[in-house]
């Protein structure tokens, strides 16, 4: 960057800003005519430059209608895509999730491909959007999506999930132009009690900038109790990067209050250890608070062993 750009964005991320400010207009005037397309702006204000990150953006969901009585057609569309800001202050755009899915209702199959989460884990059925919560995946390989492709399918009471995913720019411990495989078997998001079990292999970066294969297991759990009020999870997994073994654990709680449907308590406790790079263990409580006009304003402690403690108030907004 030279010295007469400001410090706060590059003139490369200016570029991608207004791009996506174009997109965002497009799709607002698209929209009003279409029955099928949904467009809802997010903005997320925090008082810490620690996650969740202040940020301003939009998601773009596209629900077609089905081109062919069998076979694979076109089902959704997601852009999910805006401004936010990094650790450093610098304002950085960029597209957090977009896939296009393809299914085939009579096979209770489906593909995706585009910008999405591994098949690991509770990485695929949290809700990510700039929420202070994160799985345990972050933690470990620094990465929530990948560009890739991936299937899902259903037989038997059970759902079979596969990925083959790659960080294009290398993004936390995962190298550039590297494939990562990941599947998960378990049982439908429906249910009061939700299991898996997953795996992942490919390839990650150790503290010395070196490339090694790593490998998980993992075993994940939901819990709920009167749902939506009461949910518990909790998620272990360990593997392997080369021959330094790892492992980790994730534990949360959510309680909606049932004469306060508008309040909800939450819990956090996540780890993450291995020989190659310093165990890590984040702790988060905090009380959210329903607003009018869709609204959500969270007040959070936030303590990780590397970092420190920090208390964290955001106010965000999702809503077409």
């Amino acid at each position: 960057m030279s010295h007469c750009e400001p410090a706060f964005i590059s003139s490369r991320s200016r570029r991608r800003a207004l791009a996506i400010l174009i997109v965002a207009l497009a799709l607002s005037s698209q929209v009003r005519g279409d029955p099928g397309g949904l467009l809802y702006r997010e903005i997320s204000v925090a008082s810490s430059r620690r996650a969740p990150l202040t940020f301003v953006g939009f998601e773009y969901l596209q629900k077609f209608d089905p081109s062919t009585p069998r076979g694979l057609s076109r089902d959704v569309f997601d852009l999910y895509a805006g401004l936010a800001q990094t650790p450093k202050g610098r304002w950085e755009p960029g597209i957090r999730e977009a896939w296009l899915r393809l299914s085939d209702p009579t096979a209770d199959a489906e593909v995706r491909m585009g910008r999405l989460s591994p098949a690991y884990g509770l990485t695929p059925a949290l809700e990510l959007r700039s929420t202070p919560l994160l799985p345990l995946f972050d933690l470990d390989l620094r990465v929530l999506r990948e560009w890739g492709l991936a299937t899902r399918a259903y037989a038997r009471g059970f759902v079979y999930e596969g990925a083959a995913t790659w960080s294009l720019a290398g993004t936390g411990r995962r190298p550039a132009r590297r494939p990562l495989f990941s599947g998960r078997v378990g049982v439908p998001s429906f249910r009061d009690v939700r299991y898996g079990v997953s795996g992942l292999f490919g390839t990650v970066s150790v503290p010395d900038d070196s490339r090694v294969n790593g490998w998980r297991l993992a075993a994940d759990a939901v819990y709920h109790y009167h749902e939506p009020f009461t949910a518990l999870m909790g998620e272990a997994s360990f593997g392997a990067d080369s021959h330094h073994p790892v492992w980790g654990f994730l534990v949360r709680l959510s309680q909606i209050l049932p004469h306060s449907p508008h309040w909800q308590l939450v819990a956090q406790v996540r780890r993450w250890h291995s020989s190659t790079v310093a165990t890590d263990t984040e702790t988060t409580v905090g009380v959210s608070r329903s607003l009018p006009y869709l609204m959500t304003l969270r007040g959070l402690w936030l303590h990780r062993s590397a970092e420190g403690g920090s208390l964290i108030v955001q106010l965000h907004y999702y809503a077409p």
